[in-house]
Order: structure tokens, then C-alpha cells, then sequence
């Protein structure tokens, strides 16, 4: 019982610590629309993940 306890305070961290990294990482998205410079964050991140910011800040 304790260890189904504490396995499940386990995953609900897990979750929130996700879910706070999705966040600032939305965040950074917003914040790269408006400056252009690739962040050094970004820089070592996949490429599939980075053009998105260009592409948008063409169509604006």
C-alpha cells in the first residue's frame, strides 16, 4: 500500500515537471517570435522543432 503511495506522488511529480518544461518552453516559442536570434537553448535542439518561429515571422 505505502509503495503504491509513493509511486503515485512519484509519477504526479513527473507530470508536473513536464507540464511546468512544456510551459517554459511555450515561453520561449512566444518569446523567439519577436526576436529573431536563435536562443543558445534553441540552438542545440532538434532542427524540426526550430523553423516553425521563421516560417511565422515571414507570414507576419
Amino acid at each position: 500500500m505505502e509503495e503504491l503511495m509513493r509511486r503515485d506522488s512519484r509519477q504526479k511529480i513527473r507530470s508536473h515537471v513536464t507540464t511546468l518544461l512544456h510551459r517554459r518552453w511555450q515561453i520561449l516559442r512566444n518569446q523567439r517570435l519577436i526576436q529573431s536570434p536563435l536562443t543558445s537553448f534553441e540552438s542545440h535542439l532538434p532542427k524540426s522543432l526550430v523553423p516553425m518561429g521563421k516560417k511565422t515571422k515571414k507570414l507576419m
